[in-house]
């Protein structure tokens, strides 16, 4: 029942937040479960890596590199329906994740617009500035296999959720 009462809360909210969470590894897994079944990042899965829990470290040596509006993995050819994340140390200023509700900006398009995009398909892959930041963080090895095997995919530019059924982009 719990997980039910959370996916009805992210379908309308989109996004949910809690505060002064302290889960293990196997308890967030088990949330997860809750959602879907959990993915291996691609990049982790290229090189043996079996672990659906990954871990994004920022420091001044190595600073972020996803400090831009982003969705995540939309390279893959089948993105995760949920992305679940965990802040296990958060600096004193800066350091935010802010979240766009792409419902809301398909919503505002004219009804013209809505058709246009309707229409389209946009391929995604892995850009310069991930496969840089592979490179620097695992090296060129890692940064070569992206490369090869992680060509992107297409997607429509319109979808609709799979439970709501509302459209967004």
């Amino acid at each position: 029942p719990q997980h039910t009462e959370l996916r009805a809360a992210l379908v309308e909210h989109k996004v949910l937040c809690f505060r002064d969470q302290h889960l293990t590894e196997a308890e967030h897994l088990a949330l997860v479960r809750g959602w879907a079944a959990p993915m291996v990042f691609p990049v982790a899965a290229l090189t043996g890596g079996t672990n659906p829990v990954g871990m994004v470290i920022d420091t001044a040596e190595s600073p972020p590199d996803a400090d831009n509006w982003h969705t995540d993995i939309t390279w893959w050819h089948e993105p995760p329906s949920v992305a679940v994340l965990c802040a296990l140390t958060i600096p004193e200023t800066g350091g935010d994740t802010m979240w766009l509700d792409l419902e809301r900006a398909y919503d505002s398009l004219s009804p013209t617009m809505r058709e246009v995009c309707r229409q389209l398909t946009a391929h995604h892959a892995p850009g310069e500035r991930f496969i840089a930041a592979n490179r620097r963080i695992m090296g060129d090895e890692v940064a070569d296999l992206i490369g090869e095997h992680l060509t992107g995919a297409h997607h429509p530019l319109v979808r609709s959720h799979p439970v709501s059924g509302r459209p967004s982009l």
